[in-house]
């Protein structure tokens, strides 16, 4: 093969998975295209907003396949917004990681480049956990329940078809410094909310989103007053450790609580996108010649 690509989504969290390394993530319709080229140099061009990690991510595979004197040309093309909580690194991950496996036929089934990208992005330091959960939703779509310690998938959802995203990045409302030891003394907390969300995702979301403002010192007064512009919203939170906002709402009912938003904070500085779910779209994939690979298979629920 001499050219392929990826395509890997953003998302929104759900249940952050710092407490007790559950996570809960949706994948969303901001797209993130990864291009890799056979050069027949052994130059390694890389046209990428953080080219130190995709060299990363090519030397391991240099090393753990014997990939010597190989050219490579790299082109990452995301629309989601860096350092915002929306996955952009993880989306980025599995993408390099997918059309890498692709182009030098290594063969490799979907939870191996999971849990490949998990350990690459830990060890790198851009994720605490390995980031699984992201890594699922980015590269599977739907909704992904995931164990980011054992890396397993433990369910995945189908999502209804007629939601909207509204995204609020507020200037600020600017990232904090995660203190992911006062994250884990939620623990237990965290592990009920991962057992509800069977029963109520948006509830969970609302409440992650204020425990999350809580432990990483975010105004949460900002998300009460989003809040109260409309009935209509399902769910209002926090993604990943921020310092994106999140709103779900049914239909078309965004509309009038954009302007809305736009009003309230008229003398703010800030962006806003309008997105959708991503609904699953790859289908798991097994390892050949393997009977005991079992633990990582993903059950779906439509």
């Amino acid at each position: 093969m001499v050219e392929t690509y990826s395509i890997t989504f953003g998302g929104i969290s759900i249940l952050n998975a710092i407490p007790c390394l559950k996570g809960i993530v949706m994948a969303i319709e901001l797209p993130v295209i990864t291009y890799v080229k056979m050069l027949s140099s052994n130059l390694i061009e890389i046209h990428a907003y953080d080219k130190n990690y995709v060299n990363y991510v090519i030397n391991y595979f240099k090393s753990k396949y014997k990939l010597n004197n190989i050219g490579l040309k790299i082109l990452i093309e995301s629309s989601i917004p860096p350092k915002s909580g929306l996955k952009s690194s993880s989306a980025v991950t599995i993408g390099l990681v997918d059309a890498i496996s692709k182009i030098f036929n290594l063969e490799l089934n979907t939870i191996e480049k999971l849990r490949i990208s998990a350990i690459l992005s830990k060890n790198y330091g851009i994720s605490i956990t390995g980031a699984f959960d992201d890594l699922s939703a980015s590269y599977l779509g739907g909704i992904q329940f995931t164990d980011n310690e054992k890396m397993l998938i433990l369910k995945s959802l189908r999502i209804e078809n007629d939601l909207n995203i509204i995204i609020i990045i507020l200037e600020k409302f600017k990232r904090k410094y995660v203190d992911t030891a006062r994250l884990r003394k939620l623990k237990s907390i965290f592990e009920k909310l991962f057992n509800y969300a069977n029963y109520d995702l948006w509830k969970v979301l609302t409440i992650n989103g204020f425990f999350i403002s809580q432990c990483l010192d975010y105004d949460y007064s900002i998300i009460e007053k989003i809040k109260k512009l409309s009935n209509d919203i399902l769910a209002i939170g926090i993604s990943g450790n921020g310092p994106a906002i999140t709103i779900i709402l049914p239909g078309k009912k965004y509309l009038d609580l954009i302007d809305n938003i736009e009003k309230l904070f008229i003398n703010e500085r800030f962006t806003t996108i309008i997105t959708k779910p991503i609904n699953l779209y790859r289908f798991f994939s097994s390892p050949k010649n393997s009977s005991n690979f079992s633990d990582g298979v993903v059950h779906h629920y439509s």
